[in-house]
Parts: C-alpha cells; sequence; structure tokens
C-alpha cells in the first residue's frame, strides 16, 4: 500500500529533540464500502485514510497525539512534526510512567505480499445475481487494509493484506431473518451463492408460526457465528494477565483451578489467522498464545505493561490485552450429521445483546437472533419466538457440550466505526446437552 512506503518516508524526515524517543503507528485503508437494501445497492463509495499514532518518551514521560494523514508528502511530514514539537512542549508536565516498556533492539518485520486485483464490481453483479427474488441488507467492504510501526531506535515494522467482508442478512417478515457473514482475501462467489442455497431453503420455515417455548434447559446446537459472539465477551477480560494478577477476570475462577472445562476445549490467540497485524501500537511483536489446553487454562495474554509492571515477558498484546485472533480447535462433529445429532432440540443461528449476568460464575446472558429453529428428529419444524438465555461457561464448554463441529469457520469483525477492524476468530460450532433458556 502507499500510504506504509510514504509513511517510512515521512518517519525519516521529523526532527526528534536530543534525548527523546519517538515512534509512530500507522493504521490505513483503501476499502470500497457497498450498501445494500431488498438486494440493491443504496449506497456507494471509496475510502482512502491513513492515521497515525505519535508517540513521544523521554526517561520515563510519555505522550501520544493521533494525526490523519492526506497523502500530500510536505503536508503529511508538517503534520508529523507538529506532532513531535507538541508533544515535547507536553512532556514537561507529564508524570513519570513506572510501567512504561519500550521495544528497542526489536528485529523489524515486513509481511508485505502482493495485494490481488479484485475488482468490487465483479462482487457487486455477483450480489445482485445470486439475491435475485430476496430481500438481501448488508454491507461489503472490499480492499486492502494495512498498518505500519516505526520509532528512532531504528524498528520497522509493516504488514498488509487484502480482505473482502460482506455481512448481510435476509430479511423474512417482522423479526425473522437469516444472518450471515463472508470473509476472505478475495471476494468468493462459490461461497457466496452456496449461502444463498442455504438461506432459500430455510426461508420457508421462518413463515410457520413461532414455536413458544416455556423457561427450560434444551438439547441445541450453537452455530461458529454464536459461539464467537459468546467468545467475544469472554475476551472483555477473560484471557487478560493484568485481570487475572489482580483477580477482576470473570474466568479467575477457573483460572485458579476450582473448575475445569471439557477436556477438548483448545483455545489459541493466532496470529496466523491473518486478520490483523503481528506487532501492536508500541511495535512489540505479537505472538501465538496457547491460552487454555485440554480444558485448563494455561497463560494469559501480557502486554508491554503487565510485562513491565510484574516482571514477565510481553507476547506483544495490547493494553487492553484482548484477543484479536482468537482460534477455538475443531471437534469430530462433521456438518453434515449436524442435525441427526442434535435429535430434537435447537438450532441456534446467532445472538445478541449479550453480557454476564454473573461475573464471578461467569455466567453469560443474551437473547436468541433471527433464524432460531426448533428441530425434532434431526428436522427443522419452526422458528422459535425470541427467548433469553442464561448459562455459564463452565456448563457450556464443560459438562453440558456434547461435541464441536468439525470445521471452524473464520468469523472477521465487521466493525466499521472509524476504521475498518483487523480482529476475527476461528471457532467450530458446538452441541450442547442442555442449555438454559430463562425467558
Amino acid at each position: 500500500m502507499r500510504a506504509i512506503e510514504q509513511f517510512f518516508h515521512h518517519f525519516g524526515k521529523l526532527r526528534v529533540p536530543a534525548a527523546h524517543r519517538a515512534s509512530a503507528y500507522l493504521q490505513c485503508e483503501e476499502t470500497a464500502f457497498v450498501r445494500w437494501n431488498h438486494a440493491q445497492v443504496r449506497q456507494a463509495g471509496h475510502v482512502d485514510q491513513a492515521t497515525c499514532t505519535v508517540e513521544l518518551v523521554f526517561g520515563r514521560q510519555h505522550a501520544s497525539l493521533e494525526v490523519n494523514l492526506g497523502g500530500d508528502a510536505a503536508d503529511d511530514v508538517a503534520r508529523l512534526q507538529w506532532a513531535i514539537d507538541t508533544l515535547a512542549e507536553t512532556l514537561p508536565d507529564v508524570p513519570d510512567d513506572p510501567h512504561l516498556l519500550l521495544c528497542d533492539g526489536a528485529e523489524s518485520q515486513f509481511d508485505l505480499p502482493d495485494l490481488p486485483t479484485d475488482p468490487v464490481d465483479a462482487a457487486i453483479a455477483d450480489i445482485a445475481r445470486f439475491s435475485q427474488g430476496l430481500d438481501l441488507v448488508g454491507i461489503l467492504a472490499q480492499g486492502p487494509i494495512g498498518a505500519a510501526y516505526a520509532d528512532s531506535s531504528g524498528v520497522r515494522h509493516a504488514w498488509q493484506r487484502p480482505m473482502s467482508l460482506l455481512d448481510y442478512s435476509v430479511y423474512a417478515h417482522t423479526d425473522k431473518a437469516i444472518k450471515r457473514s463472508l470473509a476472505g482475501p478475495t471476494w468468493q462467489p462459490a461461497q457466496f451463492a452456496a449461502q444463498l442455497t442455504d438461506v432459500r431453503a430455510c426461508l420457508p420455515l421462518l413463515f410457520v408460526p413461532p414455536r413458544l417455548l416455556e423457561p427450560d434447559g434444551y438439547r441445541a446446537w450453537l452455530t461458529p457465528a454464536a459461539v464467537e459472539a459468546l467468545l467475544e465477551v469472554l475476551s472483555w477480560t477473560g484471557f487478560s494477565t493484568k485481570a487475572h494478577k489482580t483477580r477482576q477476570s470473570h474466568l479467575q475462577r477457573l483460572a485458579d483451578g476450582q473448575g475445569i472445562l471439557d477436556a477438548r476445549v483448545n483455545l489459541v490467540e493466532d496470529t496466523t489467522l491473518g486478520v490483523g497485524p503481528t506487532f501492536g501500537p508500541t511495535g512489540f511483536a505479537k505472538k501465538s498464545v496457547q491460552l487454555w489446553q485440554n480444558g485448563r487454562h494455561i497463560q494469559g495474554l501480557c502486554g508491554p505493561r503487565t510485562a513491565q509492571e510484574y516482571s514477565l515477558v510481553t507476547d506483544g498484546a495490547a493494553d487492553s490485552e484482548e484477543p484479536g485472533s482468537l482460534s477455538l480447535r475443531g471437534g469430530a462433529l462433521a456438518q453434515a450429521d449436524v442435525l441427526a445429532r442434535l435429535g430434537t432440540g435447537l438450532w441456534v443461528d446467532n445472538l445478541w445483546y449479550l453480557n454476564f449476568s454473573d461475573r464471578d460464575a461467569c455466567r453469560i446472558t443474551g437473547m436468541t437472533r433471527f433464524a432460531t429453529l426448533w428441530v425434532e428428529n434431526g428436522v427443522p419444524v419452526a422458528p422459535v419466538a425470541v427467548m433469553r438465555f442464561d448459562d455459564t461457561l463452565e456448563r457450556m464448554f464443560g459438562t453440558a457440550l456434547v461435541d464441536l463441529g468439525q470445521n471452524p469457520e473464520l468469523c472477521v469483525d465487521a466493525l466499521t466505526w472509524k476504521r475498518r477492524a483487523t480482529r476475527g476468530a476461528r471457532t467450530p460450532g458446538v452441541l450442547l446437552s442442555d442449555w438454559t433458556l430463562t425467558l
């Protein structure tokens, strides 16, 4: 990406005050956005943006500023120099930071594969053609995303990836719809066509009068999208070393050995997923980390500040210590066998409004979303009226876990607030013997 090449050139021109250390972290994208409604294009545009976070350090004092880069070389260098000068004036009033850890001397890394030519016009034509007769609503975001890091100690990092993401729903009526997403380095027309074939087969069921269930425990299949929603909530503090050390993690009891998950639960922060840069905003390289193995807590993610505070070694995690590329290993259940193994119970297509109802017990609550179906003897027969679930991680991934899906799916974050997200998770679906609905 041109923004990355320019970034390194601009950084080399900056005047840094004596005895100070400067660093800069670039986030950039060249994205075609297309919004759909009633399977027709309602809005189309293009975003080419680059945002740079500049940090200046003197001793143990440090401060940062974010500036937008506009592409004009002279203007961009002036903006970056203004940030350096402003921070230099600010630092005398900033207190020392005892937990500051710098990546001086780190090995530079460049992950810059060739970006394929993947015109958005082809994706638009495919979506329009395959979705004829459907009320498809959603957003297509397609184009390269990138990041880069530079500092005055000589460290240089760069990363870029092509990414196509279609996040969409096919609406049936009232509160009934089917939600899907499709993500990959390039647009995948065959996979999209296959998704819509399944959607068309399911749509007639959504017009059947919904099944009203009593609050109780039900056998359930949670799709990869539903499992990813659960993992996102667990990511808030569940995998943070700082949260574990201060005993604020909602996985604290399990991490302390007061409970155990099913031995088939293996969770890794897997930097090879390719959804985000393999280095953080402070320049440290991100490492793949085995978080849970055979149902037992192994370690948490450790950011530079936590490493400095507790005399640990950082794995390059961000200060939030939330995973950005979580991977849950699959199991033995083939997709073709899911309905038969489910038997009678719930097909849970997606979940939303998730939160904790009891953090200490890692109890999560939320609502079923869109196409949640009632299945009898392996055959979907009706949609289910929207229900609230309330259950603990120890049950869902422990005593109630029957099996995990054989083929984990990549779920990429569709967030486009401020910029496209660079996080995702690879997860299978899970079959549960007993999943608690409360109202």
